[in-house]
């Protein structure tokens, strides 16, 4: 489906690390979900990722899904307005037992495919990676 993923848990399941590899973005499948293995099943654990600040060069010609005005790719405009303006990708944080975790999918977020970027949208593209930490709570 385009994704990997490497999990790293400590031997008493208290802590650890997910990484989330994209390899090419696949439109039918518009979430990054985590899905878990080796979690202490009695644990909640609480899993958290970093903010991101996206140029808007990043959006390429995508920026006028996100934009008021009209932006030309790579138009003076466009360099221009990314000196004074990003993009945040708000960090993730949840909450969730080791049980429910081992279980399902979780989906994260909605990834980032032209339909619009919002606080609950991820800005992941072809060969991309999110990482996040996971502790007991």
């Amino acid at each position: 489906d385009g994704t990997r993923h490497m999990e790293l848990i400590s031997k008493d399941k208290e802590h650890g690390l997910y990484l989330y590899f994209q390899d090419k973005l696949n439109l039918k499948k518009p979430f990054l979900n985590l899905s878990f293995v080796g979690l202490d099943e009695n644990l909640t654990y609480e899993i958290n990722s970093i903010t991101y600040n996206h140029s808007i060069l990043e959006f390429g010609g995508l920026v006028n899904q996100v934009s008021p005005i009209h932006i030309k790719n790579g138009s003076a405009l466009h360099k221009l307005l990314a000196k004074f303006a990003n993009m945040k990708e708000n960090g993730k944080n949840i909450v969730s037992k080791g049980d429910v975790l081992n279980k399902s999918e979780l989906p994260v977020t909605q990834i980032f495919v032209g339909t619009g970027f919002n606080d609950n949208t991820a800005l992941i593209k072809d060969f991309d990676s999110r990482l996040f930490y996971i502790n007991k709570k």
